[in-house]
C-alpha cells in the first residue's frame, strides 16, 4: 500500500475479514499524506464502515502513530440538516406556543456535525428527512448558508488530509469535476 501510494498507480490487494485491512492501508495513507501533503480519500461502501473508520478508530491510529492526521468524513446532502428548513419548523411550531418550538430548537441543536443520523426520534413524530438538505439546495446563495451544517462539511472534507466518503459521493465528486470534495492525490476503494 505504501509503494502505491508513493509511486502512483493500482494496488490490488485482497485479504479475509478480520487480517488488519483497515490498518493496512490507513496507517501508509497517513503517513503518507503528512510526508507529502497529498490527500488521501478512503471510500467505503456502507456507513458502517466509515462509522467504525473514522470514528472509533481514527482517534486510536492518531494516538499509536502520534500524529494529527486531520481526518474528516463526508456525507450526501440528505444526510444533513437543513437550517431553513429548520428554523421554518420552528417557527410553525411557535405560532401555538412556545414551548414546543423552543424543545424542537434545542433537541435540533444538539445534532452532531448536524446529521440526521446524530438526531435520533424528533420530539412530535416528525420525520427528520422533512428537514434534509434538499436536492436543489442553493448552497452559498442560501440566506442561512453561514449556519449550514452541509455547507461546513464540506468545508471541512476540503481542509482535510484523510477524508471518508461513500462510492456514490465519490463518483458524483468524479463527474463534477471535484466540485464536491474538492482535490485530492490518492483513492482507496
Amino acid at each position: 500500500v505504501r509503494k502505491a501510494l508513493a509511486d502512483g498507480g493500482v494496488a490490488l490487494i485482497e485479504a479475509g475479514t478480520g487480517t488488519g485491512k483497515s490498518l493496512g492501508y490507513r496507517v501508509p495513507s497517513v503517513l503518507h499524506s503528512l510526508e507529502t501533503g497529498e490527500r488521501v480519500v478512503v471510500s467505503t461502501h456502507t456507513r458502517n464502515l466509515q462509522d467504525q473508520l473514522f470514528r472509533k478508530e481514527m482517534g486510536v491510529l492518531e494516538a499509536a502513530l502520534s500524529v494529527d492526521a486531520n481526518a474528516a468524513r463526508l456525507l450526501g446532502r440528505d444526510n444533513y440538516l437543513c437550517t431553513k428548513r429548520v428554523i421554518s419548523r420552528a417557527a410553525s411550531l411557535a405560532e401555538e406556543t412556545c414551548a414546543p418550538a423552543l424543545a424542537f430548537a434545542l433537541f435540533v441543536s444538539c445534532a452532531e456535525g448536524g446529521t440526521l443520523d446524530s438526531l435520533g426520534a424528533l420530539p412530535g413524530g416528525l420525520d427528520s428527512r422533512a428537514l434534509a438538505a434538499p436536492s436543489r439546495c442553493p448552497m452559498n446563495a442560501c440566506a442561512f448558508a453561514g449556519r449550514c451544517p452541509l455547507i461546513r462539511a464540506r468545508k471541512r472534507a476540503r481542509e482535510a488530509r484523510i477524508l471518508f466518503v461513500n462510492h456514490a459521493l465519490l463518483l458524483t465528486d468524479y463527474q463534477q469535476g471535484g466540485a464536491v470534495i474538492g482535490p485530492y492525490a490518492r483513492v482507496v476503494f
